[in-house]
């Protein structure tokens, strides 16, 4: 009797413990259903956040963009006031323009400067100096040269020594001789003096002068000290060069051409515009 009871006891308990085993098992499961729930709803919440995040960017650009745009059309439309206006200036400046020469078409044409009486100085003075100077040796020839100017050339081969860039005592004479003129009626104007040779290369002096431009420059310097120092010709007026061989006024062919080559020429320089003046 007693071993039945105890064999009873025994499946009761087992039933309770299967029992509490069954009930247990379903609460983990709920819970672990419960969880998985949640992390889905939490994952679909994440990524409508980050859809909304997007949207918010886009718009944002779309806003900045917008922006942009409006800027941009609004420099467009200062441009165009811009250029119309430039234009519209341009256009007055044409018409203005477009009147001032109707207007002097209209106008009676001024006369044009005469250059008759320049060029009457100019020959009476040439004049007056080829007079002086008739038979004097040691000036070469009184002309104009291709500029307009006065031009007065002496024979270097007896204003100077051979070799030589001291000035003759004959050509100091003749030198002399220019003071008037220098220093009265063409006193307003400049005065250059040129040196110039033959084309044969230097020999004897070829050490002390190096080469033609050497010897050109010599002794065109002798002659412009010669005019400030003995002439008082102020030196301000005065200016030296050497064309060496460079400017020939005859063929390089002959003694007596060579000669001619071999020269230093005074040259008055005479501006136009006072030439005329003192003409009138």
């Amino acid at each position: 009797m007693l071993k039945i009871r105890n064999s009873a006891f025994f499946l009761v308990l087992s039933a309770a413990v299967a029992a509490a085993g069954c009930a247990s098992t379903n609460w983990e499961e709920v819970a672990e259903q419960r969880n998985r729930e949640l992390m889905d709803r939490d994952a679909q919440l994440a990524t409508s956040m980050s859809e909304q995040a997007k949207e918010a960017a886009r718009a944002e650009a779309a806003l900045a963009q917008k922006a942009a745009a409006d800027k941009e059309a609004q420099r467009f439309r200062q441009d165009a006031v811009t250029a119309a206006n430039s234009a519209s200036e341009w256009q007055r400046r044409a018409q203005a323009l477009e009147k001032e020469m109707a207007e002097r078409a209209a106008a009676p044409a001024a006369p044009a400067p005469s250059t008759v009486n320049v060029d009457a100085l100019i020959e009476k003075r040439i004049a007056e100096l080829r007079a002086q100077f008739a038979g004097n040796k040691q000036i070469e020839s009184v002309g104009v040269d291709k500029d307009g100017n006065i031009e007065i050339a002496l024979n270097s081969d007896v204003t100077f020594t051979s070799g030589s860039s001291a000035i003759s005592d004959k050509a100091k004479k003749s030198l002399k001789s220019l003071s008037d003129a220098l220093n009265g009626s063409f006193l307003p104007y400049m005065v250059r003096v040129e040196g110039h040779t033959d084309s044969d290369p230097l020999k004897r002096t070829a050490q002390k002068f190096q080469d033609n431009l050497g010897l050109g420059s010599a002794r065109a310097l002798e002659v412009t000290r010669f005019l400030r120092d003995e002439l008082r010709v102020d030196a301000k007026r005065l200016m030296s060069a050497s064309r060496g061989e460079q400017e020939p006024v005859a063929p390089n062919d002959t003694p007596a051409n060579r000669s001619k080559n071999r020269r230093v020429e005074i040259v008055v320089v005479i501006p136009k515009e006072t030439a005329a003046a003192e003409a009138k």
